[in-house]
């Protein structure tokens, strides 16, 4: 389900393993599109595989769900 592939993302990108962690993310994000956190990551993600526009996008959608947060800073 989303939690295990949440957890996957997590083990991934703690071992930099960001492309597989990049699918993970986005199966999280299939079945929760308004993840705060799973959009952060992603574009985290997103930007160590050089995917800089996407990243961008990505960081663009986390931050119209919390338009005052710091951690888009």
């Amino acid at each position: 389900g989303l939690d295990a592939a949440s957890r996957r993302a997590h083990d991934l990108r703690a071992d930099a393993q960001w492309a597989r962690a990049a699918a993970e993310l986005e199966v999280v994000l299939g079945g929760r599109s308004d993840d705060y956190d799973g959009l952060l990551r992603l574009g985290e993600v997103q930007r160590h595989l050089g995917r800089f526009d996407e990243a961008v996008a990505t960081h663009r959608r986390a931050a119209a769900l919390h338009p005052g947060s710091v951690a888009l800073l």
